[in-house]
């Protein structure tokens, strides 16, 4: 599902935007998210501020164990955490189930995002550009509608397949 950071508002002083891994954090800033690092950089730096909204993007790829230390790290800073991920994406080996089981046992309500705002074809430089931008947005759309076999065509005339 598509990322939630579309805020009318500046990040207040001690909110940062997680990620697993160091290229999500790239695409982030790129996104024009400014506080972004990595879990683990959050992890080991431990200098979260007092009250900070820490939002977490791809939520579904950390491991158990480090998720649960960054909800003691909020916690002990008294501060909010946003999960931000989908349950039903593969994750890699490390990751847990733990966004899944907080989905489903927590008694925390989820927010559903149900319109894909990642792939925006007006952010292309050139009319080509866009173009791809767009028809990878509908195979996207297709994945997402359960037409997998429609996707990868698409997907497949992009040159996004590779064997």
């Amino acid at each position: 599902m598509p990322r939630i950071f579309f805020l009318r508002r500046p990040f207040p002083d001690t909110s940062v935007v997680l990620a697993p891994q160091r290229q999500q954090v790239i695409d982030l800033a790129r996104d024009g998210l400014t506080q972004t690092q990595t879990v683990r950089e959050c992890l080991q730096r431990r200098d979260l501020a007092e009250h900070a909204v820490v939002i977490v993007d791809e939520a579904g790829q950390i491991d158990g164990k480090q998720l649960l230390d960054l909800i003691r790290l909020v916690r002990d800073r008294n501060g909010r955490l946003i999960l931000c991920g989908d349950t039903r994406q593969h994750g890699p080996v490390e990751a847990s189930d733990a966004l899944r089981a907080i989905e489903r046992y927590s008694g925390l309500r989820a927010a559903d995002l149900n319109q894909i705002r990642r792939q925006e074809p007006k952010r292309g430089r050139t009319i080509a550009e866009r173009k791809h931008i767009r028809d990878y947005r509908e195979a996207v759309k297709a994945a997402a509608a359960g037409e997998v076999g429609r996707s990868f065509e698409k997907l497949e005339k992009l040159g996004a397949v590779v064997e």
